[in-house]
């Protein structure tokens, strides 16, 4: 028997990654660290959305 792993931890790994693409891709943008924090909320989003697409 495998090891089952809960459907929502699976999901939470492919969100938290897409968030931190999301967050070192506006880094090197040139982004600093404060207005990374300030927009977390539409990164959230912005997360959410690739991976519905994806």
């Amino acid at each position: 028997m495998f090891p089952t792993v809960p459907l929502f931890l699976l999901y939470l790994h492919r969100l938290l990654l897409l968030f931190l693409f999301a967050v070192l891709a506006l880094w090197s943008e040139g982004a600093n660290l404060l207005d990374i924090v300030w927009c977390g909320s539409e990164l959230r989003v912005v997360a959410f959305v690739l991976w519905l697409v994806t």
